[in-house]
């Protein structure tokens, strides 16, 4: 007879556990952004949705820890929490492109604006790819950067995406007419995440809940015994019950470093 023990399948949430530590780890190299690779991996999220870049890093963040405690695949629904927070992401570039710009009394169009030899309204891409992303902590430059600090002393605002709504609105509706329109997307942003909330409170939902009901029962009807399942190895369990615990203590000194490292630098 051959000793040779069954090899043991690679499943799915080994995968998901290891893949998830490392989508947080690389989320907080993003959000430190020091160093020339986490510049690299940065530079397309920091270009173009400037301060917004951070919710992307939050949002990568959050669905590490999600395949780490779930250990099973993640899967992107094109719901209305998807569209809802798209506008409402979207209107959130806008208004951090106008708190910047009339911070910095700076109109933007599409184009430039000269009067008597006197610029009076700036391109949006030409001021921000020289101005703003081309005059990182007062001309240093992105790569060359101690600390990049997209909140104060850089006009970031929601990156080259928001300049860009920003300057396409301005030049038609002027800047009030750009305010009024992130607002407008916002509530339609929040509108669309609650719709299907508003219409079961207003219809009661009764049908639903009816279908819901009888296919429960169909389901108990039908349902046949669970398989049997060898029980897991008494080590296997021990370290399930230790991993995680230690994991989440490395995490949370993960985040508590990160904020004290970016506020090291800030003060620096």
């Amino acid at each position: 007879m051959s000793n040779n023990k069954p090899i043991k399948k690679i499943e799915l949430k080994h995968f998901t556990f290891f893949g998830g530590i490392a989508l947080c780890l690389f989320s907080v190299i993003l959000i430190l952004n020091v160093g020339y690779v986490a510049r690299f991996f940065a530079i397309p999220f920091t270009y173009l949705f400037g301060l917004g870049s951070y919710v992307i890093y939050i949002g990568l963040y959050a669905i590490g820890l999600y395949l780490f405690f779930k250990e099973k695949g993640f899967k992107f629904k094109f719901n209305n929490f998807f569209f809802g927070g798209l506008l409402i992401f979207i209107s959130a570039l806008m208004i951090a492109t106008l708190i910047v710009t009339n911070t910095a009394k700076i109109n933007i169009a599409i184009k430039d604006v000269v009067v008597d030899g006197n610029t009076t309204t700036y391109g949006f891409a030409n001021y921000y790819n020289k101005q703003v992303f081309g005059n990182i902590s007062n001309g240093e430059g992105y790569w060359k950067a101690g600390f990049i600090n997209l909140f104060v002393g850089n006009n970031f605002g929601g990156g080259f995406v928001g300049y860009m709504l920003v300057g396409v609105i301005n030049s038609v509706l002027k800047v009030a007419g750009s305010w009024v329109m992130s607002i407008l997307i916002f509530l339609l942003g929040a509108f669309v995440i609650f719709f299907p909330y508003i219409r079961k409170i207003m219809t009661g939902n009764r049908p639903a809940k009816a279908k819901k009901a009888a296919n429960v029962q169909e389901r108990d009807l039908y349902q046949e015994e669970p398989a049997y399942q060898k029980p897991k190895r008494v080590a296997y369990r021990v370290f399930n019950k230790i991993s995680k615990p230690v994991a989440i203590v490395d995490i949370v000194a993960g985040i508590v470093c990160t904020i004290l490292y970016s506020i090291f630098f800030i003060l620096w």
